[in-house]
């Protein structure tokens, strides 16, 4: 019933955007396939010549300058996409336009192509062996030179501008061969932002100044797209279009020194995968014959008896209770009886077995673990939701305070994992042996939030990645991001069917690290490359002074979202005793190693493209199609594997409340997992699918459940367990963190609601960005 819905969802969808209109001109040769000559169409000394078959834009004298421009204007925003294809001969120069409607009133035979500074404007231009594009007063923003572009011969040009990725595409071929499929240029601009959705024309100018070449247009076709408001969305990063300023030269030195670090990183991080790998095979083949045992903490109390016989029957009795309690652990192992609890007497909570193994990883796997969330594809979005509202001072050093930080609370967590003598393999259960019942619901709520949040994140991502797969090769927009977040949600759902538990990860989190470094080292080497070639950035914080102090704000939220996974208890489950040394050893790991490819992708993509940085790093870059393609593969199935670390919390708890165990194809446990894992999925695909501004609700959900889960309750519980052991200075720090944190989750939750609130009243849900 659910794929029958979604198939006709998705074929509603489909044709009423069949019924899109678009405008459109075509322009043929002369007298046949041209309009009729007419004030509206041509300007300047653009003119008909008898019965040829191309339009000469100038007079052969020098000075000559002529545009030529579809009859009526039409309105550019931010939903208009545009594609355009003409073939021509270079001459002296061409350039397709786009400019204001009133551009007649305006023409200037004094200024190159007949027009005046201007900064709603936008220019292809083509001169030989060299393409520009220029916008905004005419400043050339970026420039690519080809062998193509030879004066005397016949050229077809593509140009093509896309709402969805304020992407503009400009390929160039020789008359007759096949439009390329790597465009000559692509650069990422905001026209809807330049044009302010006025009224313009799009017109090819010529300009031979003090030369008598002539150009001749022979073809032209080109299509106006407005796709409708409801199906666009802001960016993750509502800044990342902002105009560009010049600012100054970067320095080599810093290019140089974040991409040697990089370098290191990334070999650091393979060679501690190979030799854990090794030694753990090793490891594993003399503990091949030990089976893992459930096993509880007992209390013991000590009698001092005097008397001997008294002595020798308590003797007695306590081998005869140790004997059954041997017996009953054997049986209970070889059963695998999930129905038996124990009792919390503190906290009046009833916590379950779980389902799930522990005590059955070693600590790198769980450092791995750690690793993967925050080297996912996340990591592509940090420039953007980081960098830009910080800058460099603000940026370098809030993602050091937030490593350290993040460090210090998660270390405080591992610390009580034994508390009590029990082991609190979910947070809830800390809390709730900490501080009762009442807590153990909230944290619950807090908790499945924040991770469900995380998975919609995910999801999302993955849908991205293969939209820019998509639109690498294809031209039209008929699929949109729903559609591939809807089938990035299947193929979630398909792999956590089949993998049981987190502890199954094991062998996933070598594909993951390895699709890790595939996008990590296509991003860090092509903006390195863009970085070398482009002009200056500017690194300037965009917005007013108002929205500056709600973007910092949002951005610290963002800051402590990286770092942080909210269920490190259910991931130190997993681990071997000793657990608290071993997971001190996996979170040192994390912080240490696992950290230094996410600094060198942020810093460097800040670096190469500075506020224009975009919230998925990928749409920024140029390179071949192959590598991009590539990287945008491994960023959605690195986002598969990655899902199913955070969704592992909610497998468990609803394993454990139905009891199903064991293999994922067993009679009962097959339909259980596509039905309740599936319908978990399908929630958390219709979100990512509805919601248009995630960014937005990922700073509310680090405000109101990162900052609590992993800074306030982290200290106020080990405060609460340590207290007979601190000193007042120490208790002090403590207090002092819940206090600072607990502001700071208010201050991000109101920034979050104000952004949603204004978001809220422009854009809508089932967007396509």
């Amino acid at each position: 019933m659910m794929n029958w819905f979604s198939v006709l969802t998705l074929t509603l969808m489909i044709l009423y955007l069949s019924t899109i209109p678009t405008s459109s001109i075509s322009i043929r040769s002369p007298n046949r396939n041209f309009p009729t000559e007419n004030g509206d169409l041509l300007s300047g000394d653009t003119h008909f010549v008898g019965d040829g078959d191309a339009v000469p834009l100038s007079r052969p004298t020098p000075s000559s300058f002529g545009i030529i421009f579809p009859i009526k204007p039409f309105n550019f925003n931010s939903s208009t996409s545009m594609f355009s294809h003409f073939t021509f001969e270079i001459g002296n120069g061409v350039a397709l336009v786009i400019i204001p409607a009133d551009f007649p009133s305006k023409f200037a035979r004094n200024m190159s192509f007949g027009l005046i500074n201007e900064n709603r404007f936008l220019g292809i231009e083509f001169y030989v062996n060299v393409c520009t594009i220029s916008s905004s007063s005419r400043v050339s923003n970026v420039s690519k030179t080809s062998n193509i572009l030879n004066d005397g011969v016949k050229l077809s040009s593509w140009v093509d501008y896309r709402a969805i990725s304020k992407r503009l595409d400009v390929r160039v071929s020789k008359l007759g061969d096949p439009k390329p499929v790597e465009p000559l240029i692509s650069y990422r601009v905001d026209l809807g932002e330049i044009l302010r959705g006025e009224d313009v024309l799009l017109g090819l100018a010529y300009s031979n100044e003090k030369h008598e070449q002539l150009t001749h247009v022979y073809s032209w076709t080109s299509e106006i797209k407005d796709v409708p408001k409801w199906l666009h969305s802001i960016p993750v990063n509502p800044q990342e279009h902002s105009t560009v300023r010049i600012s100054k030269k970067e320095d080599g030195f810093l290019s140089g020194l974040i991409f040697a670090t990089g370098c290191g990183a990334l070999a650091a991080l393979i060679m501690f995968f190979v030799w854990a790998f090794v030694v753990d095979l090793q490891k594993g083949q003399g503990e091949s014959f030990v089976r893992p045992v459930d096993f509880n903490y007992e209390k013991i109390d000590v009698l001092e008896v005097k008397n001997s016989e008294a002595a020798m029957n308590l003797l007695i009795r306590e081998s005869a209770n140790m004997f059954l309690a041997v017996f009953e652990t054997k049986e209970h192992a070889i059963t695998g009886d999930p129905s038996k609890i124990y009792r919390n007497e503190q906290s009046a909570i009833e916590i379950p077995e779980t389902a799930h193994k522990i005590s059955n990883d070693s600590w790198f796997q769980a450092g791995f673990v750690l690793t993967t969330g925050i080297n996912s594809a996340y990591v592509l979005g940090y420039s953007a939701a980081v960098m830009v509202p910080l800058g460099w001072v603000g940026g370098v050093v809030g993602l050091i305070l937030a490593t350290l930080i993040s460090l210090y609370a998660n270390t405080l967590i591992a610390k009580l994992h034994e508390y009590g003598g029990k082991r609190h393999i979910r947070y809830t259960d800390l809390a709730g042996f900490m501080y009762g019942l009442k807590s153990y619901y909230l944290t619950w709520v807090l908790q499945y939030v924040n991770l469900f949040m995380i998975n919609v994140g995910y999801i999302m991502l993955s849908g991205q990645a293969l939209k820019a797969i998509y639109v690498t090769f294809w031209d039209d927009n008929a699929m949109k991001l729903p559609y591939f977040i809807a089938i990035a949600g299947f193929t979630c759902g398909l792999f956590a069917v089949r993998i049981p538990h987190l502890s199954a990860l094991r062998i996933w989190l070598g594909f993951s690290t390895i699709l890790g470094l595939v996008y990590i080292v296509t991003a860090v080497s092509l903006s390195l490359r863009d970085g070398i070639n482009s002009p200056p950035r500017d690194y300037s914080i965009p917005g007013t002074q108002a929205s500056k102090i709600f973007t910092t704000i949002g951005a610290s939220a963002s800051l402590v979202f990286a770092f942080n996974t909210g269920m490190l208890p259910e991931i130190q489950a997993t681990v071997r005793p000793p657990v608290v040394g071993n997971m001190m050893k996996a979170i040192y790991f994390q912080f240490s190693v696992g950290v230094l490819p996410l600094y060198v992708v942020v810093f460097m993509g800040y670096w190469a493209y500075g506020n224009g940085a975009s919230s998925y790093l990928l749409n920024n870059v140029n390179g071949s199609v192959w590598v991009k393609t590539s990287a945008n593969i491994s960023a959605f199935l690195q986002s598969i594997i990655a899902l199913h670390i955070f969704a592992s919390p909610m497998y468990e708890y609803l394993d454990t409340a139905y009891g199903i165990k064991g293999s994922a194809l067993g009679f009962r446990n097959l339909p259980f997992r596509i039905m309740v894992r599936g319908g978990y999925i399908i929630i958390t695909t219709f979100v990512s699918a509805a919601l248009p501004f995630l960014g937005d609700f990922m700073s509310l959900t680090g405000a109101i459940s990162t900052f609590p889960l992993t800074f306030i309750l982290a200290n106020h519980m080990y405060l609460v367990a340590k207290k007979q052991k601190l000193n007042s200075l120490q208790k002090s720090w403590h207090w002092l963190n819940v206090s600072f944190f607990g502001l700071m989750a208010v201050a991000a939750t109101v920034a979050a609601l104000r952004l949603i609130t204004v978001h809220c009243k422009t854009y809508h849900i089932f967007a396509d960005m």
